[in-house]
């Protein structure tokens, strides 16, 4: 799913992130989202950044992985890392990706979507989406003084409702045979057909290429959630007032069964749109500054909550993705220059 993976191995898109028209795990709504800026807590304090690269397993199917990534020193189990920023894919099984409202919702090779006009949306990215997302080859300092590899995005001029990157938590390599829910939607109007009228918009036949994964629920119960290092980059790095922290599970992830991956608008009756990734918003500055992201602060983009969740409902038991957005609403989005680093869990 264009969102996805590269190890197996190249970025697949965000599923929630794919949306050009649907706005799947985005807000393509010009109204402000209520999540709390103040929910996540920015810290200089010394934390543990273990480089070790235990990975966790997974199992196909519905079960959840709890990979067995490699514990901080700074206490027994106080931590998780799931990733250090080197590679294509992290500690704990899943892989890295870019997504933006440039490609046709969860195609996988990622195709760009074809305007009335028969151009292309506007916008640029790097890592580009469908490639390869590895880490960097310096390290950055961090605020406590320690130093990290990290991963970088770049963006700008995305119109539609943005762009953004992340990863899946854990994923399994397709046999050709899996079950892909947004593939052949009953009627397959666009976003869930391709240019060509092709309504396979996700190909898991392409095994030789190493560019598909099939994203699997993944395990996270028994942390209180994520945190990470980030900071803006480039020559003259700016200040990003609006990063969107997002996060997928078994309800709103279309992997995840509950909601509908084939309805293409916010649906007031069941089945309901894979739309309400559950978020919390942060800022970013040139200083690289840890954020602490409580799975229990994280509330559902109210632009698209007709499943009725609420504020801590998220499911920390099947956790599917984690994703960094980047919102507009028909004004071409500034310059992004941002990297982050050092992605755990924490108790």
């Amino acid at each position: 799913m264009n969102k996805q993976k590269v190890a197996f191995g190249v970025s697949i898109f965000a599923l929630a992130g794919a949306a050009v028209a649907a706005g799947w795990g985005c807000s393509s709504s010009g109204t402000t989202s209520p999540y709390s800026a103040t929910s996540s807590s920015s810290s200089s304090g010394a934390m543990s950044t273990s480089s070790s690269s235990g990975s966790g397993s997974s199992s196909g199917g519905g079960s959840s992985s709890s990979g067995a990534g490699s514990s901080s020193s700074g206490g027994a189990g106080t931590t998780l890392l799931i990733d250090d920023g080197t590679g294509t894919g992290n500690q704990i099984a899943g892989y890295w990706y870019t997504f933006s409202d440039r490609t046709v919702p969860n195609s996988e090779p990622s195709v760009l979507a074809v305007l009335a006009d028969g151009g292309n949306p506007p916008g640029t990215i790097n890592p580009l989406e469908g490639t390869a997302y590895t880490g960097s080859t310096v390290q950055a300092t961090l605020g406590d003084g320690t130093q990290a590899f990290y991963r970088e995005f770049q963006a700008a001029g995305e119109s539609t409702w943005g762009c953004g990157f992340g990863m899946d938590f854990s994923s399994h390599q397709p046999t050709g045979s899996d079950v892909v829910p947004f593939n052949n939607c009953p009627g397959s109007p666009p976003p869930y057909e391709l240019p060509d009228g092709s309504t396979t918009i996700f190909n898991d036949t392409l095994l030789d290429a190493g560019t598909v994964g099939i994203v699997l629920p993944y395990d996270a119960s028994q942390w209180t959630g994520v945190q990470f290092w980030i900071a803006t980059l480039g020559a003259s790095p700016a200040a990003l007032t609006s990063v969107v922290v997002n996060i997928d599970d078994d309800q709103t992830s279309p992997w995840g069964g509950t909601c509908g991956a084939c309805v293409a608008s916010a649906s007031t009756t069941a089945p309901f749109e894979c739309s309400n990734s559950w978020a919390l918003k942060i800022a970013a500055t040139p200083t690289w500054t840890q954020f602490k992201v409580p799975f229990a602060s994280m509330k559902p983009d109210s632009n698209w909550n007709n499943q009725g969740l609420v504020k801590g409902g998220i499911h920390a038991n099947k956790l599917y993705n984690l994703h960094w957005k980047f919102e507009t609403n028909g004004t071409p989005l500034p310059a992004v220059d941002v990297g982050v680093a050092t992605v755990e869990f924490y108790l």
